[in-house]
């Protein structure tokens, strides 16, 4: 999954998943839904815990994410593990590759201290 992060201001979105051929999500309520927030005082994201199934959910994902004016840090820690970023050129763009996880459980990324 890719994720897009412009960094200056606090923000959540909620992504929402159904299985994409049947009207399920709306007649069953059949849909996943993830929260996303990133907390620009913190410099921190968190991606929560999946709720709801439907079929063919995942049960793991593998999220890329690219903070947009990241700065010049490459060090990251997910979930109280260190991971490096990728920077672009300019310094202002850090792609971080995670590993495949479950979706039951919240991710929190946030520069290493």
């Amino acid at each position: 999954m890719l994720l897009d992060i412009y960094t200056g201001a606090s923000g959540s979105a909620l992504l929402q998943e159904d299985d994409d051929v049947s009207e399920a999500y709306r007649k069953q309520g059949r849909l996943m839904t993830t929260a996303i927030r990133w907390d620009d005082a913190h410099r921190s994201l968190s991606i929560g815990a999946a709720h709801g199934s439907y079929r063919g959910a995942p049960s793991q994902r593998s999220w890329r994410l690219t903070l947009h004016g990241a700065g010049a840090g490459t060090c990251y820690s997910v979930n109280g593990k260190r991971f490096s970023a990728t920077l672009d050129s300019s310094g202002q763009r850090a792609t971080l590759q995670l590993p495949p996880a479950s979706l039951r459980g919240a991710t929190r990324i946030a520069p290493c201290r």
